[in-house]
């Protein structure tokens, strides 16, 4: 079944065209791949998908609903939620105030009951404290919790950025280029939160990456990107094969793998 699907979707800035007439799809339950060389159109399909643009042309679906006209803050509501290639925290708030304040997205206080502070009010705080230390918990960062987000290591920013996005209540999480600046200890402990996100939150999963192990070694299908259009899609042993795939991106850094 369809989570999410491009119909022909275009982005044209001016004359320049950045995505063309592409269709991509993913399906409930997937963790699925989009990789291609720098300039291919990745980021900008996601920044698509999260209303960040609007498509020149072509249709976005979600659970069947519109996405092309509404606003980023609408989508996550729906169920779409994103990382981003360069860490997108609040430096100076706390480790648990990040993972608060993206649970406000849903609770609708109204101005009474946040001047008078009423007994639902704190009730309501109470839940999301709970809920931001159960995310902070499941992702490794409960110790962390009262540090400022700035002075996290790289790799805990990074879990940080995820447990954020989590804490929207995602069905479909965008991660773009989550392994990028890791060493290679760090990602190998994110391709077990990714797939452990994937396999006991029920979360379907696609991502950017261009670590070629990261893509190859946990996600189910792969879709190829090159100049704003798709070249190729498939598992991951017949993506390393395709020849379109190889001349385009693949080629020396799949033999290193």
């Amino acid at each position: 079944m369809n989570l999410l699907e491009l119909k022909n979707c275009t982005l044209s800035f001016g004359g320049l065209t950045a995505v063309s007439h592409l269709n991509l799809n993913v399906n409930e339950g997937e963790l699925v791949g989009l990789i291609g060389p720098n300039g291919a159109g990745k980021t900008t399909v996601f920044n698509l998908m999260t209303g960040i643009y609007a498509p020149s042309g072509g249709d976005i679906f979600f659970k069947d609903s519109s996405l092309s006209s509404l606003r980023p803050s609408q989508v996550c509501r729906l169920g779409v939620a994103r990382t981003f290639q360069n860490i997108r925290l609040f430096g100076n708030m706390s480790v648990l105030d990040n993972v608060r304040v993206a649970q406000y997205i849903y609770l609708n206080r109204g101005l009474w009951r946040t001047v008078l502070r009423t007994r639902s009010f704190y009730e309501e705080e109470e839940q999301v404290f709970k809920k931001a230390r159960e995310i902070l918990n499941w992702v490794g960062l409960s110790q962390d919790e009262a540090d400022e987000a700035h002075n996290l290591p790289y790799g805990k920013q990074r879990r940080l950025e995820m447990a954020r996005a989590l804490a929207t209540r995602p069905h479909l999480l965008l991660l773009d280029e989550p392994a990028a600046g890791m060493n290679p200890f760090e990602k190998e402990e994110l391709m077990k939160l990714i797939e452990r996100i994937h396999r006991e939150l029920k979360v379907s999963i696609l991502l950017i990456e261009h670590d070629m192990k990261v893509v190859m070694g946990i996600c189910h299908r792969v879709m190829v990107m090159d100049h704003g259009e798709m070249i190729a899609e498939g598992t991951p042993n017949e993506v390393q094969k395709n020849a379109k795939v190889i001349e385009a991106y693949l080629g020396q850094q799949i033999n290193n793998c």
